[in-house]
């Protein structure tokens, strides 16, 4: 049989992919409608305080971070975490390993740009200069503040065009349209002036959001580095036309030579092929990793953006909750010890998550919990075809599923867990949004779903694996390897 369908174990995931670039979206309007809708989203109140001296600022920066030989990195997110302020912005994969980050790197002196969303009261501290960005030949202008937390220089970002999104949803809800095309070059020219201001080493970019921030700052050049989260996301608008061409070199305010030389690949204006390009042309290919073992080879062999490049490094899934250091010594080659006394809470963590779930309250039962994206690369709509079945061959699972619709496939598995929900009350819990949720919902878990397509990185395995739940679904990508 395994002849007949010509199955082979595949280790990485790997599956050399060629052809035309995707269809992305119809052509742009015309230019006085796309001006007016840029007024639109930068029109808005002011911060009302002083500005600060930005020497004032190197100065306190430099008091508060000790050694003038420590490095300075420069990141830029959308979704983060300011502890002292208590504002957290969705922190899903990416926002996770910033908030690591911001955490555990104490011996760098870090700068973090991010953007003010909607509905979230963030306190005035030392409002900085202004910062004045160029969209359709227009000035508009950003309102900046920096806020010092230990050896962290938040640099934050109030304009009504990242005002429009929210802390459950940071990012636009398309990323090839024209209102996500102003928002991301807003964004990108914003990275580049923080990148002025301070001294940095090192600029950090994940994934495609602020990919084109160095090209705003040609010919200077800065070392940089792209960590992938998700490669299968490039930031993509049509430039089929030599009248697309010119309104994404407006939208972004750059020269025609430089999108055709760093940005454009094939038909597209490709936000993450310009990260590609910049290591390719300024540091010979080097600087770039995905962020799971198999991850950075498979992506390599996967994107033809890539193949420019020398290689594509790898990292280890890390568990978020394990942050002491690291001895190799202290891992376990053989004798494995369970942990009895956590097995022996199993039962009541499990009654916790199906009291918070509104399911029936059962301490044997086996809990079945899905977190992440509703999207065909998730996988969801697979488990809303197969646990009709799996519900009513056996009384004892119980189903959980929590997280936002990304795609159509997460809007059509929507439709079928609520209808799962009013056939078996009491043993399906379906939530078709982001939410924060309770330790008990990893600890109570006999099951962890995880049947991706596609997965870079497998952070949600890492969290119930920890919590000593099993994963079920595909080995592909991040998946396939438990830490510990």
């Amino acid at each position: 049989m395994k002849f007949f369908y010509k199955v082979k174990f595949n280790e990485t995931g790997m599956i050399e992919k060629s052809g035309l670039l995707p269809y992305v979206r119809p052509k742009l309007p015309d230019r006085e409608a796309l001006r007016t809708s840029v007024m639109n989203l930068f029109s808005g109140p002011k911060l009302n305080a002083a500005t600060p001296n930005q020497d004032g600022l190197s100065g306190a920066l430099a008091a508060e971070t000790g050694s003038p030989n420590r490095r300075t990195v420069l990141i830029a997110t959308m979704e983060y975490e300011i502890e002292d302020w208590d504002v957290k912005i969705k922190i899903g994969g990416l926002g996770v390993m910033a908030s690591l980050m911001g955490k555990n790197l104490g011996h760098q002196n870090l700068i973090w740009v991010v953007p003010c969303v909607g509905g979230v009261h963030y306190p005035i501290d030392r409002v900085a200069q202004p910062m004045d960005i160029i969209v359709f030949g227009k000035s508009y202008r950003i309102e900046v503040q920096y806020h010092s937390l230990r050896n962290i220089t938040f640099v934050l970002l109030d304009a009504p065009v990242f005002r429009k999104q929210s802390k459950t949803e940071p990012y636009p809800p398309r990323m090839d349209d024209l209102d996500s095309a102003i928002y991301y070059s807003a964004w990108n020219s914003c990275i580049a002036q923080a990148i002025e201001r301070f001294p940095i080493d090192l600029y950090h970019i994940n994934d495609y959001h602020g990919a084109i921030a160095p090209l705003h700052l040609l010919p200077r050049t800065i070392p940089v580095c792209l960590s992938l989260h998700n490669a299968e996301f490039q930031g993509l608008w049509p430039i089929r036309t030599s009248e697309e061409f010119d309104e994404i070199c407006g939208v972004y305010n750059l020269d025609e030579d430089v999108v055709q030389d760093y940005v454009q690949f094939g038909q597209a204006f490709n936000l993450l092929h310009a990260g590609a390009s910049y290591l390719r042309k300024h540091q010979k290919g080097f600087g770039a990793v995905g962020v799971s073992k198999k991850y950075g080879k498979r992506s390599f062999a996967r994107y033809p953006i890539f193949w420019g490049l020398s290689s594509i490094g790898s990292l280890p899934n890390p568990d978020p909750t394990d942050t002491g250091e690291w001895n190799k010594t202290l891992l376990p080659t053989e004798g494995v010890v369970i942990d009895t006394a956590l097995e022996a809470q199993r039962g009541e963590l499990r009654i916790a998550a199906q009291r918070w779930a509104g399911l029936n309250v059962d301490p044997k039962a086996q809990l079945f919990v899905f977190v992440g994206r509703w999207s065909q690369q998730k996988g969801i709509d697979l488990i809303a075809d197969v646990f009709f079945s799996i519900l009513e061959e056996d009384p004892t699972v119980q189903l959980l599923c929590v997280g936002p619709i990304i795609d159509l496939y997460g809007k059509f598995a929507a439709v079928k867990l609520e209808k799962m929900m009013e056939q078996y009350p009491g043993r399906v819990y379906s939530k078709p949004e982001f939410t924060a949720l309770p330790p008990c919902i990893f600890s109570g878990a006999e099951f962890s779903l995880i049947p991706s397509r596609d997965e870079p990185f497998g952070l949600v395995a890492v969290e119930f694996g920890r919590k000593g739940a099993l994963g079920v679904g595909s080995r592909v990508g991040g998946l396939g390897n438990m830490p510990g």
